[in-house]
């Protein structure tokens, strides 16, 4: 078992099955486990989840990406291996409980077995996201003896994608055999959660899906809202008028469920709670770029607060913990997910 004692809190946390648990036993002190298990100092506020872009490369180029991700090879960028050791070296210094591995798409980074060496040698638990489209066996087999606990797998319409590519080519066969297939080879070792975005075509659909996702045997499913940014497009055809969005939404929320269902807008329908979209994400979690700059709420926030290369995760640490007591000036400014957040001004979708 592995504890995390945070000096400036006075508490100890436990990480039980990968999650973090504050100990409820206020005057439990490093001293009082008699070795029995591994603790980590930390002075300021931990960092216990991160999510790093590994590389900025990718196979695809969905119109709603929020990453910037690119096909031409000569604009990738890819965190190198050294960079990626260091940043989880650091962040396991402040607590880190879990990674989560994103891009760009992953597969796309020339040493991802290397990469996965760091975290098994650094004995981290990891979630990879992933579109599914150039999953390898023995890469996933090393990989999950590294760590690798969770898939999450992006899928899109379910009969023809064409419409979210530049090119308008149908990948939804290729990214629907991608899951199924992982999940018949990998079920019982992986957890694998199934992704979609919230396009028009998905929030009609949202009972099929989850049919399919059911018999599939997926663990559980996604819905991602469409983020509006400046690296993305999202043409009309895609995005679904706001009132159906709700209405279909309330609908599906409410009704009888097949699997485990996560997701913001679900989340308020179903009446779980009616907070900020980037509530989630505010406490003990630090989104890493490719480029090694760092962003306080993953790509929702548009403005870097650092750069991992020159702050280090010590005073990160510290500045996310400033920001999360006193808030960020003018939060709400440039956010894509403004049009349907319950806290935004600018929220359009009637919830």
């Amino acid at each position: 078992m592995k504890h995390v004692f945070v000096e400036r809190q006075g508490a100890m946390y436990s990480f039980t099955d990968s999650r973090v648990v504050r100990v409820a036993d206020e005057s439990l002190r490093p001293a009082d486990l008699r070795g029995n298990a591994a603790v980590t100092y930390v002075e300021r506020n931990p960092i216990f989840y991160a999510g790093i872009a590994i590389t900025g490369g990718c196979n695809l180029d969905c119109e709603y990406c929020t990453a910037g991700a690119t096909k031409n090879a000569a604009l990738e960028r890819a965190m190198t291996v050294d960079q990626f050791e260091t940043a989880i070296r650091e962040l396991v210094d402040q607590g880190l409980a879990k990674v989560s591995l994103t891009g760009g798409e992953p597969f796309t980074h020339p040493h991802l077995r290397e990469i996965y060496g760091v975290l098994g040698k650094y004995s981290v638990p990891s979630v990879m996201n992933t579109n599914g489209t150039l999953l390898n066996s023995s890469l996933m087999q090393w990989m999950i003896d590294n760590g690798l606990q969770e898939i999450d797998i992006s899928v899109t319409d379910i009969h023809d994608d064409g419409a979210i590519y530049a090119d308008g080519m149908n990948r939804a066969p290729a990214r629907w055999r991608g899951l199924s297939s992982a999940v018949e080879e990998f079920q019982g070792r992986l957890l694998f959660r199934a992704s979609t975005v919230l396009t028009r075509r998905v929030v009609e659909n949202l009972f099929e899906y989850e049919e399919i996702f059911s018999d599939m045997g997926v663990d559980s499913w996604l819905q991602r809202e469409l983020l509006f940014t400046d690296g993305n497009r999202v043409s009309g055809n895609i995005r679904p008028e706001p009132k159906m969005l709700a209405d279909r939404m309330a609908e599906f929320a409410t009704a009888e469920r097949k699997m485990v269902v996560a997701g913001y807008l679900y989340e308020v329908c179903a009446g779980l709670h009616r907070r900020r979209r980037c509530h989630n994400l505010e406490k003990d979690y630090v989104f890493i770029h490719e480029d090694g700059g760092v962003s306080w709420l993953a790509r929702l926030f548009p403005n870097r607060m650092a750069s991992l290369a020159t702050e280090g995760t010590r005073e990160i640490a510290a500045t996310l913990s400033d920001q999360y007591k006193t808030g960020v000036p003018d939060r709400c400014a440039g956010c894509g997910a403004s049009y349907f957040c319950m806290e935004s001004p600018e929220r359009e979708v009637p919830l």
